[in-house]
């Protein structure tokens, strides 16, 4: 994982620094303070390493791809589609939280379908043959689940407020 943190973008040496010395059981306490800091600084760093829903998203699509950068590029570019299709960037923060689910649950699915399919045309016993079922049906009832849950909430159509912050307006959904 150090590599992973430490190719983050990260230009100054002093944080980069800080960032290595934080990979241990018991990191000084003014290393995970600096690092808090660091966080307050830029609430969106976090992404770059901590968004689990982006570490699924890669190992689902890394599995699938097989090492071939054009089906990988294509399946990211097709989450991307499905989330701009639910309209993701106009969305409430709950509702791209739940977009973003309906995406990964999609992929997953879709997936677990073509290895199913692959497993299926070579013939099976009837224990693979029930393994497989009920993995597929399980990932099914997963993604209608998101997509459910996506619609009521969206159905909820929750009321837009409006912030003044330092004589700015600021829209807010829900």
């Amino acid at each position: 994982m150090s590599d992973q943190i430490v190719k983050v973008s990260v230009k100054d040496k002093s944080t980069r620094d800080m960032l290595q010395r934080l990979e241990t059981k018991h990191p000084k306490p003014e290393d995970v303070q600096a690092l808090r800091e660091l966080f307050e600084a830029s609430p969106d760093m976090w992404r770059m390493v901590g968004d689990m829903t982006h570490h699924a998203l890669s190992a689902i699509v890394e599995h699938a791809a097989g090492g071939n950068t054009f089906i990988k590029e294509s399946l990211l570019e097709g989450y991307r589609a499905i989330c701009r299709d639910l309209g993701h960037a106009e969305s409430s923060a709950l509702e791209r939280l739940l977009i973003e689910q309906v995406a990964l649950c999609w992929m997953r699915h879709n997936d677990l379908e073509r290895r199913y399919t692959s497993v299926t045309q070579a013939g099976q016993t009837i224990n693979q043959a029930d393994y497989w079922e009920r993995r597929l049906a399980a990932s099914q009832r997963r993604y209608l689940r998101a997509c459910e849950t996506l619609a009521r909430v969206q159905r909820m159509d929750l009321p837009a407020i409006q912030i003044n912050v330092a004589e700015q307006q600021v829209n807010m959904q829900g």
